[in-house]
């Protein structure tokens, strides 16, 4: 059960590991937002099914409108969950953030294990301090991206096996060393021959911290001019202003756009075959 609506790293996750559960007789069915569009009917022509839910979210922001439907839906939110659950005979639920707390809280009521995986270090300390409690409570396991993750959630629990630190797997036969992708890539880029090209994949939102790499980038090709950066990923509506304003705008300001040193360029960015 994944809470957020654009397609990123949990998502991709259930991509890459769908097919190699299914060889060893696991089905994957995915639960997302109804807002979610990219990236569903990708993950359908994989053979997983995809069920879309009201989800509403926590957010970082001062509109008291979006806090109140928090609360109003969360009841009603758990509920389809735990019928889900229950209805599709799910043996076990991992969740995906720890903001999923609608998911941890309807498996619970479901009585189904759960896999409770930590992503980032996203939420404000206080509201982790919050619900670590509660997903201590509900989780048969618990997953970090790395050690780090574990330590910056104080009172997470660290008995033996239970806790697990993991990395995003990478499929070896797709990412491996080929020129001819390579020269696809720098092709579409419109990179020159005797250019370095340093870049960076994500959706493009605060957590990534693209703001450092934009100052990163300033001090290289400075000091580099035959340099080139690129931010590969998505932009949502939702992080839209806040991104712009810490980074894009950085961006500019460096001077970076203008000497097309830096380029934001979207996931799907075609690339001609050669």
């Amino acid at each position: 059960m994944i809470q957020t609506p654009t397609f990123g790293g949990p998502h991709n996750r259930v991509s890459n590991l769908a097919g190699v559960l299914s060889e060893e007789g696991f089905e994957t069915l995915l639960c997302l937002p109804v807002e979610c569009e990219t990236g569903v009917e990708r993950l359908q022509k994989q053979g997983i099914k995809v069920f879309q839910v009201p989800i509403y979210r926590m957010r970082k922001s001062l509109d008291v409108r979006i806090h109140l439907k928090f609360f109003t839906h969360f009841r009603k939110t758990v509920s389809l969950m735990e019928a889900l659950i229950r209805e599709e005979k799910i043996d076990v639920v991992q969740v995906c953030g720890l903001m999923g707390i609608h998911a941890g809280i309807a498996a619970k009521r479901a009585k189904v294990p759960i896999v409770w995986q930590l992503l980032g270090t996203f939420a404000p300390m206080p509201l982790r301090r919050l619900l670590v409690p509660l997903l201590n409570r509900c989780a048969s396991v618990v997953m970090t991206t790395g050690r780090r993750t574990a330590e910056l959630h104080p009172g997470l629990r660290c008995q033996g096996e239970r806790l697990i630190y993991f990395y995003p797997p990478v499929d070896l036969r797709r990412f491996c060393p080929s020129s001819k992708q390579r020269n696809n890539g720098r092709g579409a880029l419109k990179v020159a021959d005797d250019e370095i090209v340093v870049g960076t994949v994500g959706n493009r939102n605060r957590a990534k911290a693209h703001e450092i790499f934009v100052e990163v980038a300033a001090q290289i090709t400075a000091k580099y001019p035959h340099t080139r950066f690129v931010i590969k990923g998505e932009l949502s509506d939702a992080n839209r202003a806040d991104y712009e304003a810490s980074v894009m705008k950085r961006a500019e300001e460096l001077g970076l756009l203008k000497s097309e040193k830096l380029s934001f360029v979207p996931s799907e960015m075609p690339v001609e075959e050669s």
